[in-house]
């Protein structure tokens, strides 16, 4: 009788573990499909620089009402 109630422990203690196992798998493939979105502002950064550079015709460093 013993025996026979090791036998299911250790049977159910590794059913729990695959579960938890394959569950853990899952959530990590269902992060990796979603697409990090990507900052806005970064994406115009480089633009904006090359416009203000653009815009400062005498190459102080400054954009000023004239200019």
């Amino acid at each position: 009788m013993l025996n026979r109630m090791r036998i299911v422990l250790v049977i159910l203690v590794i059913a729990i573990l695959a579960t938890t196992w394959g569950m853990a798998g899952t959530a990590g493939a269902q992060k990796a499909a979603v697409p990090k979105p990507q900052d806005k502002f970064a994406i115009g950064e480089d633009e904006a620089k090359q416009l203000l550079l653009l815009i400062d015709t005498d190459k102080e460093g400054k954009v000023s009402k004239q200019e």
